[in-house]
């Protein structure tokens, strides 16, 4: 899990150094966030076909226990 951490953060910390390093403008003023907690457990979904569904509980599929991009889950 360290490793995999590690790896996570290098790839996060280059892309916004990368990004420091071609800025052209400076920002100022203040930073504003929204945050809502939403049950995803029953929501309506409107099919293309028309049909109507509900979303159900999460679960934990196939691809999660895949793993990600920087090595396999474990």
């Amino acid at each position: 899990m360290k490793e995999s951490t590690e790896i996570i953060g290098r790839k996060q910390f280059e892309a916004a150094l990368s990004l420091l390093n071609v800025q052209t403008k400076e920002l100022i003023g203040g930073v504003s966030y929204r945050h809502s907690f939403i049950d995803m457990s029953n929501k309506t979904v409107h099919l293309g076909d028309g049909k109507i569904g509900r979303t159900c509980t999460a679960a934990l599929g196939y691809s999660f226990a895949a793993g990600t991009t920087d090595g396999p889950g474990e």
